[in-house]
């Protein structure tokens, strides 16, 4: 029998459910940091409902954090599918976001007769071993430096560009104080350099879970199927590997190029994540 638990406290929703936000970190990070400013007490975070579907061999839970639902899970068939749309008010996903598992999230919303725009689809890829060097690439790897700001700020305001389109959420003058500047403050920012000119930079982060992430992957146009993105990839992921268990990055699902040069330097795909947005209010269950 499958059944929905709606879990009285977070801190119950977190002990049922660390295991699998453990091994599947990459995937589910987006829920850990909604998590973490639940616990801080962020009025703009506020977890309204917390639950597991249960049976069937069941591993799906989601959160409520108005006017977002998060879904995520790996075990689920038609059964756990309608016993999670019956538990939950049709009229509450109305102008909201459904995250999480792509089959999970698409399959939930596959009866709801509502205007949904998918906002973003992402492979998630973790990496353990790399690869061996598929070919040696001129030049090198360096930490990127305040003298590198300009260069630096300009690719990664053309990194977001292409990454996020027409939701485009800030400016270049923004990019470059608030995220380029602290970056090269911390040295979390690498960059490939041939014949005295960047080609490819991408910053890299440390989570509380001592995870490391890499982020801001861009080459310039001009350089691209040279190699140097691949080359800074590799060398900037194993690097990280020498000090921690694996690595992780989030890309976009259909950007072809990108996700191959991910599996040439190792990376797996472990999770296919979605966002949809559902506006309108009419439902249909059949």
């Amino acid at each position: 029998m499958v059944t929905v638990h709606f879990h009285k406290k977070i801190e119950a929703f977190w002990e049922r459910n660390k295991q699998y936000c453990d091994k599947n970190y990459y995937a589910v990070e987006s829920l850990l940091n909604v998590l973490s400013a639940h616990r801080q007490g962020s009025a703009e975070h506020k977890i309204t409902a917390a639950f597991n579907i249960e049976g069937n061999g069941s591993d799906v839970f989601g959160l409520w954090c108005y006017p977002s639902l998060m879904v995520y899970g790996s075990n689920f068939d038609d059964s756990v599918i309608a016993e999670l749309i019956s538990s939950i008010d049709p009229k509450s996903i109305d102008h909201a976001s459904v995250t999480g598992h792509r089959d999970l999230v698409l399959k939930l919303l596959e009866n709801v007769q509502k205007t949904k725009k998918t906002l973003s689809e992402r492979n998630v890829y973790e990496c353990i071993d790399t690869l061996l060097p598929a070919k040696i690439i001129s030049g090198d790897m360096a930490l990127a430096t305040i003298e590198d700001i300009e260069v630096i700020s300009r690719m990664s305001f053309e990194f977001q560009k292409e990454e996020y389109g027409d939701r485009l959420n800030k400016t270049y003058d923004e990019m470059r104080e608030g995220v380029v500047m602290p970056g090269l403050m911390n040295q979390s920012f690498l960059k490939w350099t041939d014949q005295g000119k960047i080609h490819s930079i991408l910053q890299y982060s440390i989570s509380d879970n001592n995870a490391p992430s890499i982020m801001h992957f861009f080459t310039d146009p001009a350089s691209r199927q040279l190699g140097y993105g691949y080359a800074l990839l590799w060398n900037a992921t194993n690097g990280l590997l020498s000090k921690f268990e694996s690595c992780g990055l989030v890309a976009k699902r259909d950007y072809v190029p990108s996700n191959r040069a991910f599996e040439k330097v190792g990376y797996k795909k472990v999770y296919d994540w979605i966002k949809i947005i559902v506006e309108s209010d009419h439902w249909s269950k059949e």
